[in-house]
């Protein structure tokens, strides 16, 4: 938690530089530009600012780095610059960034925003140069209405009703009970795309769970069963059982949740014809050494019968590397489109390296992706024949760095495995 103390950081012009911090600094216009202590210079060490941002009612805060250069850290545990969609340090993080890579621009959801820039006892680097503007904010649903997948609004009465409201049938995925694929805790998807994703609402994605080893989080896996979970094949390097465990019900990372299962597995089956040079049949299917209580945060998601269509939206989900963008400690979603196999296997994507077993999606222009950690983590769609999601796929490869241009993610398509599963489960 930061103090009530913050240092002063001065608004300057692109010629000025900015030596001082000595208290909050509050920014009320509809542009405006500020960067770093001492900045082009190196910042100092032991310093906290922070920059609060308010433009006209009704408009948005854009936040674009013109330069960014922070002591480079997994979790920005060390120096870091975050943004809150507020005006306090308990508001949702827009944006937490560390090391070189210059962040996407970030977008708020209020007209104000609060940014905190801390550094340690230690490296410093040269530091940042920020310009914020203002934009006009989106339309957005009221709270008598339903956000749809494609962020469009209906009348919150018009879901549940049988009648495709949305257009993408998103108002009728969540109804019924007692199957799976269902979603007791509604998933709620942001009126407007960011960057590297959203922090999923607790709950939200029931057959999420949280595979570790020796009590540390390694990857991710689907519920399919109350006693068996599908993941990757490469998530599961020692044969050793009891160095592994899984839990259910897990929203924090770090943290323990009231609504955690933890079980250990009783056997887990890595696909026989495994390829880890090439990621071919990266797939492991593993049971539990006891059956799962469905709850509303514990519930399994439906096999597929097809896969999704080219440009359709999945879901993907996970606890994995989030490259700065925040939201390190909880469950975060991304809205992916599938793209075609015969596009990601061209010379501009990934070059021949994806079979028939796997399945890619993503942006032609990066920006959202898994990525390490959430391996073995479920990839799904919804099914509008019987308003259920399905698992297209499982995280399995993709570019480093993650969400690079041209290089959408790649995953085990499950299609491809139906019969083995079945098999394996009625075997053991």
């Amino acid at each position: 938690m930061l103090t009530a103390f913050f240092l002063l950081a001065v608004l300057t012009s692109s010629s000025d530089a900015q030596s001082v911090c000595e208290h909050p600094a509050n920014l009320t216009s509809d542009s405006g530009q500020f960067s770093s202590p001492g900045y082009p210079d190196n910042y100092p060490i032991n310093t906290q600012c922070s920059w609060s941002i308010t433009v006209p009612d009704g408009k948005l805060v854009r936040i674009s780095f013109l330069n960014f250069d922070l002591e480079d850290d997994s979790g920005c545990g060390y120096d870091s610059l975050v943004i809150h969609d507020g005006d306090s340090t308990l508001d949702y993080r827009l944006l937490s960034a560390c090391g070189s890579n210059i962040p996407r621009p970030t977008v708020s959801s209020t007209n104000t925003v609060l940014v905190v820039f801390t550094s340690d006892g230690s490296i410093t680097k040269a530091g940042f140069s920020v310009v914020f503007t203002s934009e006009d904010a989106p339309a957005t649903c009221g709270p008598d209405e339903f956000t749809c997948m494609t962020g469009t609004c209906v009348n919150v009465n018009a879901t549940c009703d049988g009648v495709n409201d949305c257009g993408d049938n998103s108002d009728e995925y969540t109804c019924g009970e007692g199957q799976c694929g269902m979603t007791p805790i509604p998933p709620v998807f942001p009126a407007s795309r960011i960057v590297g994703g959203s922090e999923a609402y607790p709950g939200s994605w029931p057959w999420q769970v949280d595979v570790r080893r020796r009590g540390g989080h390694i990857c991710g896996a689907a519920l399919i069963h109350r006693q068996w979970v599908l993941s990757a094949a490469h998530c599961f390097q020692s044969k050793e059982l009891s160095m592994y465990t899984f839990i259910l019900g897990k929203y924090h990372k770090f943290a323990t949740d009231a609504t955690e299962q933890v079980f250990r597995p009783a056997v887990i089956i890595k696909h026989h014809d495994y390829d880890w040079r090439t990621s071919d049949n990266d797939i492991a299917l593993i049971k539990l050494a006891t059956p799962a209580t469905l709850t509303p945060y514990v519930q399994p998601v439906c096999l597929p019968e097809t896969d999704p269509k080219a440009g359709q939206l999945t879901v993907a989900t996970g606890w994995g590397y989030t490259q700065g963008t925040g939201g390190d400690d909880v469950l975060k979603q991304v809205l992916l489109p599938v793209v075609k196999t015969s596009k990601c296997n061209s010379t501009s994507m990934h070059d021949g390296s994806i079979t028939e077993n796997m399945l890619c999606a993503g942006y032609q222009e990066g920006q959202q992706d898994t990525c390490d950690g959430d391996s073995g983590g479920p990839l799904v769609y919804p099914d509008n024949t019987d308003q259920t999601w399905r698992l297209a796929g499982l995280t399995s490869w993709g570019s480093v760095p993650c969400a690079a241009s041209m290089r959408p993610g790649v995953y085990t398509r499950v299609t491809r495995y139906l019969q083995w599963i079945q098999e394996k489960m009625a075997a053991y």
